[in-house]
């Protein structure tokens, strides 16, 4: 302010600060929390607030199933001359795409407990 900076801006940079500060204490707290166990209750209680899953995808654009499908690990073979579908499911890759060498880490002389070699 001495620099002869508007009091107003001056207070908006502020504010805008503070709320940034806000929201980023916010998502640390979120991240850093205890996750909870879910009971089946729990989750059937949640399964029940969803909306009839099984119609929103048949009325989903087929783009957006597919980039659905993809980042859940999903994959789907239609055979249309036996009018089946085969569907491969591997739900335990990270959604990110990140996987581990096939024959174990090929980088030996990496400190150990750090991220292996992809």
């Amino acid at each position: 302010m001495d620099a002869g900076a508007d009091p107003a801006t001056v207070a908006g940079w502020i504010n805008q600060a503070e709320h940034a500060r806000r929201a980023a204490q916010h998502t640390l707290a979120r991240l850093t929390a205890t996750p909870q166990t879910s009971t089946v209750e729990a989750v059937r209680g949640l399964l029940d607030q969803l909306p009839d899953i099984p119609q929103v995808l048949a009325d989903a654009d087929p783009k957006g199933k597919q980039a659905l499908y993809a980042s859940l690990g999903v994959v789907v073979t239609y055979h249309p001359d036996r009018r089946l579908a085969v569907v491969q499911a591997s739900p335990l890759q990270p959604a990110w795409g990140e996987s581990q060498c096939r024959r174990g880490d090929l980088n030996p002389h990496v400190p150990k407990d750090t991220r292996p070699s992809t």
